[in-house]
């Protein structure tokens, strides 16, 4: 269900083109990809992130948590009764965690797959205080609503219609204060305004991207100046932008194009890729609705054409050999017509 322009009034799946919760299965599929493949990078160096052999020992990390914040030390009597003690016990929640991402991006009983998820990524955060940043925390918040979602399209005019919509409308107000707030407190300093906190970004060796720019603004400094003002002036102006519907693809395509630069010149891909999964899902559904729509029937047209061109051949045969039998009897002596 999406919202029309800014009021409270929902609009119907007909009006929109986009299903009542598509945002929903935008949300949980994206999340659930973005999040699988994070964790696939994380595997690959797990020892050293989380458990007790790591570079910040989850014994330390914890004891500096909060100690209501869930972590797996909670469970660690529980799962040594099944032989699971010290790095095993950090390995099988976490191979338990990819597991699920994999249920969650197939939608696979989405509301208890989403509270599972939700609750176990808590439990690695818990425990890795000192690996995490923004964007596990940005996460961690979108489980919350995957959470809270409805799983299925409820009927138009009930209760759940509006409960989907309410929700829709938190998780966008949400994403407008994160926005807003953030353009409003780099703003404060002068670093985004002279282009500083750009190029000091780009010069980090641990944020060094795909794309090296730092050439290019060493050649044209001004270019810094303009990207720091263009970030301030797509966070600080988001809602006016993005929550009026004439504007709305408009400025969501800048904000999907600055995350993307995000990934490319500062390697930030998890960060990058989890906030335009959050921006399609709160913003774009009705939008991705319809390319899904135009890819589908793009698809059966070319399915469609090939079976047209794997025909053609039969029906060239049959008419070749029609007309060879034509012309032979055309050609064939008048007596052996006859006969």
């Amino acid at each position: 269900m999406a919202f029309d322009t800014i009021s409270f009034r929902p609009v119907g799946a007909n009006d929109t083109g986009a299903s009542s919760v598509s945002w929903a299965f935008l949300l949980r599929s994206g999340l659930g990809c973005m999040l699988f493949f994070q964790a696939v990078g994380v595997w690959l160096n797990l020892r050293e992130i989380i458990g007790p052999g790591a570079t910040v020992p989850s014994s330390i990390a914890e004891m500096i948590d909060l100690r209501w914040e869930p972590s797996v030390r909670w469970f660690i009597p529980l799962l040594a009764r099944a032989g699971l003690e010290g790095q095993k016990a950090y390995i099988f929640c976490f191979a338990l965690y990819t597991i699920l991402l994999l249920l969650l991006i197939l939608n696979f009983r989405p509301k208890l797959t989403s509270l599972s998820v939700f609750a176990l990524h808590s439990v690695i955060l818990g425990s890795s205080g000192f690996s995490i940043y923004g964007a596990d925390l940005l996460a961690n918040v979108g489980l919350f609503y995957c959470v809270l979602a409805p799983a299925g399209v409820p009927e138009d005019s009930s209760d759940a219609m509006w409960r989907s919509s309410l929700l829709h409308r938190l998780f966008q107000f949400q994403l407008v204060v994160v926005y807003v707030t953030s353009g409003l407190a780099k703003a404060i300093g002068p670093q985004w305004r002279n282009g500083e906190a750009i190029w000091f970004a780009l010069g980090e060796p641990v944020l060094r991207g795909i794309v090296d720019a730092r050439p290019l603004l060493a050649a044209f400094p001004v270019l810094a100046r303009l990207a720091g003002l263009s970030v301030l002036t797509l966070e600080i102006a988001y809602p006016f932008f993005m929550l009026p519907k004439v504007t709305r693809r408009v400025w969501l395509a800048f904000i999907i194009a600055m995350h993307l630069g995000i990934g490319l010149f500062l390697n930030l891909w998890s960060f990058a890729l989890m906030m335009i999964v959050l921006n399609v899902s709160a913003f774009g559904s009705e939008y991705a609705a319809r390319l899904f729509g135009r890819l589908s029937k793009l698809y059966s047209a070319v399915l469609i054409a090939a079976k047209q061109a794997r025909a053609e051949p039969v029906l060239q045969v049959g008419q070749r050999s029609q007309e060879c039998a034509s012309f032979e009897t055309r050609a064939a002596p008048p007596g052996r017509v006859q006969a």
